[in-house]
């Protein structure tokens, strides 16, 4: 049994019959109740979880084999997870993860990276792993699993002690804490693990999410699927994001309906923006070859950028994965400015190449264009029921955090960091 095949009291109440997708073994005793809670995750993504159809035991190799393709002894992939500052929410994501469908025969790496943390995060990684050690010893006298130093070299100077790892049956968990910051130097890291296993798939998911159980076992079989497709020059691939607002923080109380669910499906082939950095999909071969994720961006969409330069292309898959909307106002203009501070890096990364930046500018100006600004401008007036002077007042403040986020960029071009928006961050 793995961490996967796991659950937790909130996903074991009332399942109902569905066809909607897999969820984890509810009939085991697990880590899932006695440790890690999913009890704080977004309500959306608790009901979709509470109303997905169990699958037996003994179907589960079959499950995953109609879905993907692929036998689970012949499924490799490495999962990423870069962590900076999340230790109020870790219990509340690990709960969540551990409710993916993964069989216990698929070969997968899970991969913690904490870069720069200053709030015990690291500290958390370290005894939930520990404590996987211990839940699986007792649960299968004489496995002994325990928790090692991964013998391993990698490119990065921060990183001041030995990886650790505990591996059970076909699952190896690793911890990498770096000081080191930034998500693009954590996905390098996470890469550099899955060329050493020899996987070419890598998924990475951000630790203030909560992707829905089929998410992990639909981005391999995309993935897997893309790499067959065009070993080359394989595209990248990410998730549907479901935004849920929380009625209790509603950015704008005029607007307030309680309960009220934001979905996002964005399409990657005509948004720049649409390789979402909640959860996506390369290739380990193809990335290495590409440079890695360029770490002088901050923003993860550079990466759906670099696959369109390098002809690979991105594209979204259904698979989906919830996490909460900004619902403090700094946080909401500080996203945008964050966003906007990454266009210009990656305009600027390719300041020789004329062509390339031309695209890339293109593609990330569309939101300081006229028609943008025109639009938003009418879906402030339509959504905020106050007027165009709110709407104009709105509009202001998005034109003002592009500029911050020019001015960023000026500042200092390679910057990996920004202040963390407070409201969307898991509990």
């Amino acid at each position: 049994m793995t961490i996967f095949e796991t659950t937790s009291p909130i996903a074991s109440k009332d399942p109902g019959p569905s066809n909607e997708g897999p969820r984890a073994d509810i009939s085991l005793e697990s880590l899932g109740y006695q440790v890690f809670s999913t009890l704080k995750a977004p309500v959306g993504w608790a009901e979709r979880v509470r109303h997905q159809a169990e699958v037996p035991a003994d179907e589960r190799d079959a499950h995953w084999l109609k879905h993907t393709g692929v036998q689970t002894r012949d499924s490799y992939f490495t999962l990423v997870v870069p962590i900076h500052n999340e230790a109020a929410g870790l219990n509340t994501f690990l709960g969540v993860l551990m409710h993916s469908f993964v069989p216990r025969a698929v070969n997968v790496q899970i991969v913690f990276v904490t870069n720069g943390c200053t709030d015990g995060s690291a500290q958390g990684i370290r005894e939930a792993l520990e404590t996987i050690a211990r839940y699986h010893d007792d649960s299968a006298p004489g496995s002994n699993p325990q928790v090692k130093n991964l013998e391993t070299s990698l490119r990065d100077d921060g990183i001041r002690e030995p990886p650790i790892a505990v591996a059970v049956n076909s699952s190896q968990y690793v911890h990498i804490d770096t000081d080191t910051r930034g998500k693009a130097n954590a996905l390098n890291l996470g890469n550099e693990l899955a060329l050493q296993a020899g996987h070419r798939v890598v998924i990475s998911i951000d630790s203030d999410c909560c992707p829905e159980p089929a998410a992990l076992m639909t981005m391999f079989a995309e993935m897997h699927a893309e790499i067959q497709r065009n070993s080359e020059r394989p595209g990248v691939v990410s998730g549907m994001q479901s935004l849920e607002w929380n009625p209790e923080r509603e950015l704008f109380p005029a607007e307030r309906t309680p309960g009220r669910m934001f979905k996002t499906h964005r399409d990657a082939n005509k948004d720049a923006r649409g390789v979402l950095g909640w959860l996506m999909g390369w290739d380990a071969q193809w990335l290495q070859r590409s440079g890695g994720v360029p770490q002088s961006v901050i923003e993860d969409f550079a990466l759906g950028l670099q696959a369109d330069i390098l002809g690979g292309g991105k594209r979204v898959v259904d698979a989906k994965i919830w996490g909460y909307g900004p619902t403090e106002r700094a946080d909401y203009w500080g996203a945008y400015r964050r966003w906007s501070q990454g266009a210009f890096q990656l305009r600027d990364r390719y300041a020789h190449d004329q062509e390339n930046r031309a695209y890339v500018w293109r593609e990330t100006a569309k939101e300081a264009s006229p028609y943008s600004i025109l639009y938003h401008v009418a879906r402030e007036v339509y959504h905020s029921r106050m007027g165009l002077l709110t709407a104009a007042y709105r509009t202001v403040r998005h034109a003002y955090s592009f500029v911050m986020g020019w001015l960023d960029n000026r500042r200092d071009p390679k910057s990996q960091t920004w202040e963390q928006l407070r409201s969307t961050r898991l509990r």
